[in-house]
């Protein structure tokens, strides 16, 4: 049964996401924060105590809403949309959820993940940091909420970070196994299939450290646009993520695709001067534009930012942005549909890719490639990819990392690139494992 909201403005001075986290959440708990990006102000969510479940696995969607449930076979973006009607929604969708709109092959087995996973917290507290502001938003009594304030206020210790203990990773598919898949990719290249297509594989390891001590240790080895802990009974997901996949505010579109890769330290201006970064990078370009103009009002479409290098905690980037007016007649999850999956971690043209995708990987690709997405009660969306991210389940620990292979791709290179990516959750991991 539904109950009355309740909304109180917190001192921003006594509270930090990561004291508010320690002292109420856990398992059902989530943190997603973002960084200034043009447009966006910083900005942490922090979602404590599901009262609303939204699933889609296979066909079927399964809502379970203040105790009631249903399942039913229907559109999951329609019903999405009608879960989020009236709050804030915080969760992922899945690469292999385009299976749900497109015809591609499935060669896998699932991972047993939802291809789309969403929550309704009865309690939300978001950290406004460029305004200086603390808001709680809590569905209840004016009992409960305050003895959730109280408890954000309690004292603790959050333990020193100290030497980093390494972990043996090892990868589902060696190095000799990938550059053969890169020699067919490119095959289908020369053949005119396809201009460019992402490859993947999964390093997995066993570690001991919690989910929310990783995090801490992502965003101290890592600071980026995106980070994001989601705490569930049977996995857990830690991701810091560099590349927006679409954001959908007051009705203006916005892509920024990221494509060509250095590591950090390596002069980032070569990138702009390599004709295999720059030809990816352009290709991901007109898709992206591509796909904001399928939905965008005409006219609207603009490249506002070409070609930038950006630097972060381990690599540089190319990054381009994408604009474009919504039209009226859709909503941001119509565009988010007509984006997914990004270009940059399919390929382009992205049904092809993607096929190939399938009879080339080892595995399931689950949550790598997909997005963290929230949405709210007036229907802004923002969501970045799901990329240089750990899931964990129980004592075992994956990171999907891939690299962008076009007709001038060296094998060897791009299996470094892999490495590269996998990088900073590596040393987040490490760090974690050394607490």
């Amino acid at each position: 049964m539904k109950e009355r909201m309740i909304r109180q403005e917190l001192s921003f001075d006594s509270l930090t996401p990561m004291l508010v986290y320690k002292n109420l959440g856990g398992k059902g708990s989530c943190i997603l924060e973002s960084a200034y990006e043009k447009g966006h102000g910083k900005t942490s969510f922090i979602g404590i105590e599901p009262i609303g479940i939204f699933e889609v696995i296979g066909q079927q969607i399964e809502i379970e809403l203040y105790g009631e449930k249903r399942k039913f076979v229907g559109d999951p973006y329609e019903a999405l949309r009608q879960f989020s009607k009236d709050r804030r929604t915080f969760g992922f969708i899945t690469y292999d959820a385009i299976r749900l709109k497109e015809a591609i092959p499935d060669r896998h087995p699932s991972k047993n993940v939802p291809d789309f996973f969403f929550r309704l917290y009865k309690t939300i507290i978001t950290f406004y940091h460029d305004k200086q502001k603390v808001i709680c938003t809590h569905e209840g009594t004016e009992e409960d909420l305050e003895s959730i304030l109280s408890r954000c206020f309690e004292p603790v210790r959050l333990l020193p970070f100290k030497t980093p203990k390494a972990i043996d990773f090892q990868s589902d598919v060696k190095k000799e196994k990938f550059i053969e898949m890169i020699v067919e990719a490119k095959k289908h290249i020369i053949a005119g299939d396809i201009f460019q297509v992402v490859l993947s594989r999964t390093l997995h390891a066993e570690v001991s450290a919690s989910p929310f001590d990783i995090y801490r240790a992502l965003r101290h080895v890592s600071p980026s646009p995106y980070h994001f802990l989601f705490e569930e009974n049977d996995f857990a997901i830690v991701g810091a993520s560099p590349e927006l996949m679409i954001s959908v505010q007051d009705g203006i579109i916005e892509s920024m695709p990221i494509a060509g890769t250095c590591p950090k330290g390596q002069n980032p201006l070569e990138l702009l001067t390599c004709p295999k970064e720059s030809a990816e990078h352009v290709m991901l370009v007109d898709l992206a534009r591509n796909d904001v103009g399928s939905l965008a009002m005409a006219g609207t479409v603009h490249v506002a930012e070409y070609m930038t290098v950006k630097s972060y905690s381990h690599v540089s980037h190319i990054v381009s942005r994408v604009t474009g007016q919504l039209a009226p007649s859709f909503h941001s999850l119509d565009a988010f549909k007509a984006s997914f999956p990004a270009g940059t971690l399919s390929g382009a043209p992205k049904i092809r890719a993607m096929e190939i995708i399938d009879r080339l990987e080892l595995s399931r690709r689950s949550l790598y490639g997909g997005a963290i997405v929230t949405l709210d009660e007036q229907g802004n969306l923002m969501s970045c990819i799901a990329i240089r991210t750990a899931f964990i389940r129980g004592s075992k620990v994956e990171i999907r990392v891939g690299a962008g292979i076009v007709l001038d791709s060296v094998a060897e290179k791009e299996v470094e690139e892999t490495l590269h990516k996998a990088r900073s959750v590596v040393e987040a991991l490490e760090l974690a494992e050394g607490m």
